[in-house]
């Protein structure tokens, strides 16, 4: 059943509206900042440098929804965002909830698509770049990292190896509760990745497959999951 969004889903996010507000206005150019498309409670602000890029086309009233408390087994305590210079590119619908953290560095992208959702304690961690498709569901306390911020030199030549590696998530995919995505983890679309998968560069996957494991292997074939059959339903049950 579709749910339908009421005057009482959006009054937390008007307790924090000078907030959303300043946050707009910093991040967006004018004509977008003034449709207030990103929305936040409870923001902590470490560093607000570069940029966020939304096609005007897309820019509306709370697109974007951040720090939301989507999941009552996890505090109330809002989001963290440190964007240290690089660019979220955002290409739809986004809602990420509360004990989360986002942060960009410097040369950092991270491009999200339509209907991301994590209703709770998600960790991205951008400074290569993190490219997501449309319809992606992260499960509760999942990590996103690009980098596993220390280099590694080979004894005896003395060779490099470096500390991340872009990533890249497929549509539809159900990442699911204290899982890691890891440097250089590249899915196709319709993945479930089950409870506590660890997913890296070497991560095997197929489309309508449940993966599961460390490292992730297909642990049965035709299944998947689809937002869209779920409608627009209330984010807490996500």
């Amino acid at each position: 059943m579709k749910y339908v969004h009421s005057l009482s889903d959006y009054l937390p996010y008007f307790w924090y509206l000078l907030h959303s507000i300043y946050f707009n206005f910093k991040m967006l150019p004018f004509r977008q900042a003034k449709k207030l498309p990103i929305l936040l409670i409870r923001p902590k602000f470490i560093n607000l440098k570069g940029k966020i890029v939304i096609d005007d086309s897309l820019c509306h009233f709370g697109l974007v929804k951040l720090g939301g408390w989507g999941c009552r087994a996890y505090p109330n305590n809002g989001i963290k965002l440190n964007f240290r210079g690089g660019t979220w590119i955002v290409k739809g619908k986004t809602w990420i909830g509360s004990n989360s953290y986002i942060e960009i560095a410097r040369n950092g992208v991270l491009e999200t698509g339509s209907d991301v959702v994590s209703s709770t304690s998600l960790i991205l961690y951008c400074t290569r770049k993190i490219k997501m498709g449309n319809a992606i569901r992260f499960g509760w306390n999942c990590r996103v990292m690009d980098t596993n911020f220390h280099p590694l030199r080979k004894q005896g030549t003395g060779e490099s190896k470096a500390a991340g590696a872009p990533i890249t998530i497929g549509s539809y995919n159900w990442i699911s509760t204290n899982s890691t995505v890891l440097p250089g983890t590249t899915t196709v679309d319709y993945c479930v990745f089950g409870t506590g998968s660890i997913l890296t560069k070497s991560t095997q996957c197929e489309s309508y497959c449940v993966h599961g494991g460390s490292p992730v292997h297909v642990l049965s074939r035709g299944y998947y999951r689809a937002p869209d059959e779920e409608g627009d339903v209330d984010p807490e049950i996500l």
